[in-house]
């Protein structure tokens, strides 16, 4: 997944409490994004810690609570509270590298703060289109100055770029809005797509802890899209659910709550097997032994089911061709008298927790005989899947045993209780926690998702403001033409009163080409200026292609694309206008 403007925007503000320059965003954007890439966005965050002399006049002498808050206010526009700067500075996350503090803030930012930063994101990425080569530091600071978290702060920091109120950029009224629009749609949009593998691997530690449940939660299940169509966010989003879901099942009780239970039944269990390992000669061994059966068997895992289905399957045809005359009661017999009739009873002789190593070889070894050099790469498979079974299932065999010792000792079902309820409630504790992390990531991305749809949802678009497909009349005042829909080449528009002060707003990434249609770059979205009499026609590509596609009529000098292109442009007339009186901006011309 490419690295976003936003992600990158992200260093500026949080370090260096600015929006990025131009020339520095595309700079570490294009190297994030090469195929392949040059530096990863790790790398480019302790870039900016450890060799950025911005960074290193701003943070000089700091110590590392000024340094914990000024990223802070930088990000959220607040210090954090006593007990999250403790915990930065002298706690748990004191060791965590500053290049590494912009992630943990954001990845720990709760609704309020991760609004704050989308809207500081936003506000950041729109002055930065609009200042172009007009960029300067003072007025990167000041446009996110007073940006916080409510709509108002957005609206009065875009007015800044068109009051006048920033010395180096001044852009038409209206721009700025339409500008933030789409830079908040493609933030909103960005963020989705870089979800859809998290929530992916989210919903599988869901659905694997939810397996672990005595009582499980019933899921959503995530859509697979039909072949050949990539899942969408719509399509992983109901992970979000499911971890709420499977944390309700664990327990209904807080986590606080559960940490002081398990506590409690601790100091049970340790009152209860101090008693019982006194109560009598033995017992102390039966205890140890119990306990370390208990450990042993929760460290070890079974095999892969669906491995076993596929191995059982190969060796059941393997079975099948191998099962002539008496070959099979021969078998058996060897094996000790087993009763095997196919794979599936095999895989259960093998994995019998109740018999020794010795008698398990002895149907190995029967067996392999039977199934011969044909049969024998499947069986080797098979009997490499039942080994892990086996050692889980002798496991489960010894705990259970050991267990049966206990409760035949006297006072043993006091101290068995004793050690349940601990085991419950460190358990249930466990799977809480877990399930705390996974609503944590969960909800975090789902925060994200509301502060980019809220972001853009606070987005005002003045009523000059005319969409070209439903209007491209002028009236008296500036007036400011753009394509709602984005720029499509059936968008071929005569504006009648292009007057002064009025504007023509592409969107992102265009760049003006002062030379011939033919001179077009390929690897750009590209317009140019055709004097057509006393009209200008404003050509805009809707896809970067060479522009050797098109032609001007020598007599006319009007435009017009050649088959086969018909796709790739869009033709805005501007009538009685000289392409001297336009002037070109970032994303726009205006008649100047």
């Amino acid at each position: 997944m490419a690295t976003t403007s936003a992600q990158v925007q992200q260093l500026y503000v949080a370090y260096l409490g600015r929006a990025a320059d131009k020339a520095g965003l595309d700079y570490w954007l294009g190297e994030l994004n090469a195929t392949p890439a040059t530096i990863t966005l790790e790398q480019v965050r302790a870039n900016f810690v450890n060799e950025q002399p911005e960074y290193a006049n701003a943070y000089a002498g700091l110590s590392r609570q000024d340094t914990v808050v000024k990223i802070y206010n930088n990000l959220f526009g607040r210090a954090p509270d006593d007990a999250g700067l403790a915990y930065w500075t002298t706690g748990g996350g004191a060791s965590v590298n500053a290049d590494q503090l912009l992630t943990a803030f954001i990845n720990g930012a709760a609704a309020a703060d991760a609004q704050v930063i989308t809207n500081k994101v936003l506000v950041s990425e729109v002055y930065t289109s609009a200042a172009g080569t007009a960029y300067t530091s003072d007025d990167a600071k000041a446009v996110l100055s007073g940006v916080n978290g409510t709509p108002a702060s957005v609206s009065a920091a875009l007015t800044k770029l068109e009051n006048g109120s920033l010395p180096g950029v001044a852009v038409p009224a209206g721009v700025a809005a339409l500008k933030a629009e789409a830079l908040a749609q493609k933030s909103l949009d960005d963020f989705k797509a870089a979800q859809v593998t998290t929530l992916n691997d989210l919903n599988k530690a869901v659905v694997e802890l939810n397996d672990k449940l005595a009582a499980p939660a019933t899921l959503d299940a995530l859509v697979t899209p039909p072949a050949g169509t990539a899942q969408s966010y719509d399509d992983v989003d109901q992970a979000i659910t499911n971890a709420g879901l499977v944390r309700t099942a664990v327990s209904s009780s807080t986590t606080v709550t559960l940490q002081a239970n398990a506590t409690n039944q601790a100091t049970a269990y340790a009152t209860a097997r101090d008693t019982f390992t006194k109560a009598a000669l033995g017992n102390v061994d039966l205890v140890n032994t119990y306990e370390k059966a208990v450990t042993t068997n929760a460290g070890l895992k079974g095999a892969d089911t669906a491995a076993v289905t596929l191995a059982e399957g190969k060796v059941q045809a393997d079975f099948t061709a191998a099962n002539t005359g008496t070959a099979l009661a021969t078998a058996n017999a060897a094996a000790g008298g087993t009763t095997v009739t196919d794979a599936a009873s095999l895989y259960a002789a093998l994995t019998d927790g109740t018999k020794t190593a010795a008698q398990i070889k002895a149907v190995s070894d029967a067996f392999t005989t039977f199934l011969g050099s044909a049969g024998a790469t499947d069986f080797n498979t098979l009997k490499s899947l039942a080994a892990t079974d086996y050692t889980k299932n002798a496991a489960v065999q010894a705990e259970a045993d050991a267990k049966a010792d206990i409760a035949a000792a006297t006072g043993g079902t006091a101290f068995q209780t004793a050690f349940d309820n601990k085991a419950t409630a460190d358990t249930t504790l466990a799977n809480a926690q877990a399930a705390d992390a996974l609503v944590k990531q969960a909800t975090a991305i789902s925060d994200g998702v509301k502060a980019l749809t809220d972001a853009e949802a606070a987005i005002t678009v003045p009523s000059y403001v005319k969409d070209l497909a439903a209007n491209a009349t002028g009236a008296a005042g500036a007036d400011l033409f753009h394509f709602a829909d984005g720029v499509k080449a059936t968008d071929d528009w005569t504006i009648a009163s292009f007057a002064k002060g009025d504007a023509l707003y592409f969107g992102e990434g265009y760049t003006f080409n002062n030379g011939a249609l033919t001179t077009g770059d390929s690897n750009k979205l590209e317009y140019f200026f055709v004097q057509k009499g006393a009209d200008v026609q404003v050509v805009i590509e809707t896809k970067a292609f060479g522009s050797a596609n098109l032609d001007t009529n020598a007599t006319t000098g009007e435009v017009t694309v050649k088959t086969g292109a018909e796709d790739a442009v869009a033709i805005i007339t501007l009538t009685g206008v000289t392409a001297a009186q336009l002037q070109n901006q970032a994303g726009y011309i205006v008649h100047a």
